[in-house]
């Protein structure tokens, strides 16, 4: 379980002030905002890429607030997608495919090959370069990457920003299915509404670094602070 609490975070343009929630074990959670509300400093506190003010970050009980990912083995346990966190632009996929094997030491290639496969990735994908493939593809890619580590934990920023309804579609259907087989708890930020209705068990809002809302889907979208 990831427990997040209390945290407050600041700068000179932006604070986050007490926030809380917890992820059980197989749920998918998204944090939902406008641009600024704090959705991925939250996720840089939750990664330990920044360190807050105050407050916790507790994976399965073990403090890790604000610890580099070298340094923990909880780093082993969470993958991060995000832009482009998994691939190196310039080389073709079966080049990232190598590089990346040999750097991580939980790498199961089985289990990558079987994600391409789930993700109809053909072979003529394998030897385009990644910033050739398109924006649906370059997110497989890096989904199977990150799942090839077997975490327990997936942070996903914006996985379907860039991609056209059929893309988005698909990766909804992957999302949703890793999750249940998988047994994968998913924290994730997403902008598109379709996708979050669709796989979230709750949602949080934050607004200017306050949490000012939480429960389902439904729930969510009847809230009049979200409305507003």
């Amino acid at each position: 379980m990831l427990e997040v609490q209390n945290l407050s975070y600041s700068t000179k343009t932006f604070s986050m002030e007490n926030v809380s929630f917890s992820l059980d074990d197989g749920y998918l959670m998204t944090l939902l905002g406008r641009n600024g509300a704090g959705k991925t400093t939250l996720f840089d506190l939750v990664y330990g890429r920044i360190e807050p003010l105050s407050g916790k970050v507790l994976w399965n009980d073990i403090d890790v607030t604000g610890m580099k990912a070298i340094d923990i083995l909880y780093h082993d346990e969470v993958a991060y997608v995000g832009g482009r966190s998994w691939c190196i632009g310039g080389i073709r996929a079966d080049e990232n495919i190598r590089l990346l094997s040999c750097l991580y030491s939980r790498w199961d290639q089985k289990h990558f090959d079987e994600m391409l496969e789930m993700m109809e990735f053909t072979k003529e994908e394998y030897t385009t370069k990644f910033e050739e493939l398109s924006t649906g593809k370059q997110m497989q890619l890096q989904l199977a990457f990150a799942l090839a580590r077997h975490p327990k934990l997936l942070l996903l920023d914006e996985p379907a920003a860039g991609m056209n309804p059929q893309e988005t579609q698909e990766l909804t259907d992957f999302i949703h299915k890793i999750r249940d087989e998988y047994d994968l708890s998913i924290l994730m930020i997403e902008h598109h509404m379709d996708l979050v209705m669709r796989i979230s068990d709750r949602i949080y809002v934050l607004d200017f670094g306050k949490l000012i809302a939480q429960g389902t889907p439904a729930e969510v979208q009847n809230d009049p602070r979200v409305i507003e």
